[in-house]
């Protein structure tokens, strides 16, 4: 498929901003098992998510095939990478009314730790609307979740819109290891997501809400809440060897635990989150070159309020008691140019970028410097090392190591 990917991305455009995704929301079992911790974010966190993005090229090519692997681990702190890892394959006849799909999306950072799989079949019903029976699950039956989606597409890859619903832990109640545990109120997954082109300009977006959630969990000693609202977009407009484009994200999100017998509550740990990211940029492809210059807006406020009634503190290191408001804004700049190392080859390449935060009273600064192999037609290496050009400005001692990142990707 690759041979021609060039072709493909003259046709389609800059198609790997449209390409959706699982939706980012739905509830995952694990997420009970320890409340998110704000307060692990350290100040320079965006600042070396910055610096470990992928070349520009790399997503053009991702989103344009249809199977396909890529990970990247870029390290955070001394124990913790920013961990991403994809996997797509399709079998789509145009000609015939089925088709099937598989996707996984894995994000693992300082307070998340999130594994996303669909396995979706879809049934045609004509030439705008198909249904999809979504499912997602492992060996543990009374956490596999279900779903279908029904979709409107009346110029498919131009103009779509989906409606989406999804029913985790569907067989819990029968299948569940612990009798004494219990869903006193079940989670649902709603939501719709749409994609318009319109000549050079387009537009996508995710919208998403994972209905409250309460569950008894008396094997391990806690009642846990949760609810999740979320929603991302993004509209770009192209012209001649430019594009120009805006995208953001919201998440609420809040969680609740509470120890001790269902009617004896001892303590109790609650989470409210709200977080807002929005990004403009631009890039510019001429000549073997992809500048790219983007300036992004971020905000994160949680409050935590934690209620010990025994007058003690929590024994379990991993649920410290946390009371109070967290509050992060980041704003950051970033500037990168990717190119071949020489015109001759189209095997080796560079990344260089200058990437700036302004972290509440904290100025970040990195230097990326990142070295792109292409192996054969179907794979890509990218080994990027990244340098703390801040310290050159504060009376710390200068270490300038700021951090490394490893990428990898596998098309066909």
């Amino acid at each position: 498929m690759y041979l021609d990917w060039k072709k493909n991305l003259r046709r389609f455009g800059w198609t790997f901003f449209w390409v959706t995704s699982p939706a980012y929301g739905r509830f995952l079992d694990h997420d009970a098992d320890v409340i998110d911790r704000e307060s692990q974010i350290l100040h320079e966190n965006h600042n070396d998510k910055a610096s470990y993005r992928a070349p520009v090229v790399w997503e053009r090519r991702w989103d344009a095939g249809t199977i396909g692997w890529r990970a990247s681990a870029g390290s955070l702190n001394i124990n913790r990478f920013d961990y991403q890892e994809d996997i797509k394959f399709q079998a789509n006849d145009g000609n015939f009314p089925v088709a099937i799909s598989y996707q996984q999306l894995r994000r693992e950072d300082m307070t998340e730790d999130r594994l996303e799989r669909e396995i979706r079949l879809d049934l045609k019903l004509s030439s705008w609307w198909s249904v999809a029976w979504l499912g997602d699950g492992g060996h543990r039956k009374e956490y596999g979740d279900m779903g279908a989606a029904l979709s409107m597409r009346p110029a498919p890859g131009l103009r779509e819109l989906e409606i989406y619903y999804w029913d985790p832990d569907l067989y819990y109640a029968t299948k569940k290891p612990y009798a004494e545990d219990r869903m006193v109120q079940r989670t649902h997954t709603t939501g719709a997501r749409m994609r318009w082109s319109q000549a050079a300009f387009r537009v996508f977006a995710d919208l998403g809400h994972d209905w409250p959630l309460v569950w008894q969990r008396s094997s391990r000693g806690y009642r846990y809440e949760f609810e999740r609202r979320y929603a991302t977009w993004r509209c770009e407009w192209t012209q001649a060897a430019w594009s120009t484009y805006a995208r953001g994200m919201h998440e609420h999100k809040r969680e609740r635990k509470a120890w001790g017998a269902e009617n004896q509550i001892t303590h109790s740990q609650a989470m409210d989150r709200q977080i807002d990211e929005v990004e403009v940029g631009t890039v510019h492809s001429s000549a073997g070159h992809d500048r790219t210059l983007a300036l992004q807006l971020v905000r994160r406020h949680a409050d935590y309020r934690f209620i010990d009634w025994r007058l003690e503190g929590v024994p379990d290191p991993l649920e410290p008691g946390e009371s109070g408001r967290w509050r992060l804004h980041d704003r950051g700049l970033y500037l990168t140019d990717h190119f071949p190392i020489s015109a001759v080859s189209q095997q080796h390449f560079l990344q260089l970028g200058i990437i700036s935060n302004w972290v509440q009273e904290d100025f970040e600064m990195k230097l990326q410097t990142a070295y792109d192999l292409r192996i054969g037609k179907n794979g890509g290496l990218l080994l990027n090392a990244t340098w703390d050009i801040d310290r050159l400005f504060t009376t710390q001692p200068f270490r300038p190591w700021g951090g490394g990142n490893i990428q990898m990707f596998v098309l066909l």
